[in-house]
């Protein structure tokens, strides 16, 4: 049976990959076997994987709601939209999780034209990311990459504007004040082209299942870095009024006092206990 991908294209069904997806959300080896075989007979020419994943997040959410929503972190990266500024500050968070100095500059001067970097990162003495060496203690221009589209890689084009960016930065008359090194992150997988360019040019890339074993999925699962977007009961008036707030995380959520919250906010109080219920059992609190 072929599934249709959000870029359009067609694969083959998959079991393994949903087994496996499953597992890394937290299911069982049994449970995970079993929703991948109930999805498996539920299919349809023509079904999308969109469909697959809703299937999926039913099944799961009728056994345990928290695997369901940990299940879901993509589509809740991917709702930390429409424009990127929220992608930005959701990257900035996580940096200094892994003890990286890490903040929203305003403009930069280069050789040529200045130049809005969207963060400015010094790593940590001390190794944080297994592929952060402790001796180097690198200061990086980020430029965060968003995407809507879980189907639309970052290709070549952004890989070779980034380094673009950095260089001009680099030649400017303060250039040993500022980056050793460019770093492209993104919300979605980079083009083959894109890492061959990104080997081939030391920028480093940061996205969806990149690096093989340590990509973004990977670095806000076991930092438990959840955006609130992950939350099943967080509509899109609750997310944008707590947006507002500057609550990007469910740990930023749990920080505030919910009557503060009921006072200052139209979200009425039950709906405040329903979202810490979910943020608690996210984050195993």
């Amino acid at each position: 049976m072929q599934v249709i991908k959000a870029s359009g294209d067609k694969q083959e069904f998959q079991i393994n990959k949903i087994i496996k997806t499953c597992k890394k959300a937290g299911a069982s080896d049994k449970l995970a076997r079993q929703v991948a075989k109930r999805v498996e007979a539920s299919l349809e020419p023509g079904i999308s994987t969109r469909e697959i994943l809703d299937l999926v997040l039913d099944l799961l959410h009728q056994e345990n709601p928290g695997l369901a929503t940990r299940y879901n972190l993509k589509q809740a990266v991917l709702a930390l939209g429409p424009a990127g500024f929220l992608f930005e500050k959701f990257v900035k968070r996580l940096l200094l999780e892994y003890g990286y100095d890490a903040y929203l500059p305003k403009l930069i001067q280069g050789k040529c034209v200045k130049h809005e970097v969207d963060i400015c990162a010094q790593a940590p003495k001390k190794e944080s990311i297994p592929w952060e060496k402790s001796s180097q203690n690198n200061s990086y221009m980020v430029e965060c990459k968003y995407h809507n589209d879980s189907g639309t890689r970052s290709g070549i084009k952004i890989a070779l504007y980034t380094k673009a960016r950095f260089l001009d930065l680099r030649e400017a008359k303060h250039k040993n004040k500022f980056f050793d090194y460019p770093w492209l992150i993104s919300n979605t997988k980079f083009s083959n082209m894109a890492i061959k360019y990104g080997h081939c040019e030391n920028l480093r890339l940061l996205g969806w299942k990149y690096p093989k074993g340590l990509g973004l999925e990977r670095l806000i699962e076991d930092k438990k870095l959840y955006p609130i977007t992950i939350l099943k009961s967080a509509n899109s008036f609750i997310k944008k009024t707590l947006f507002s707030r500057d609550i990007i995380t469910c740990q930023d959520f749990l920080n505030e006092k919910r009557d503060d919250l009921k006072k200052e906010t139209k979200i009425y109080y039950n709906t405040l206990i329903k979202l810490t219920d979910e943020a608690k059992i996210l984050l195993g609190k």
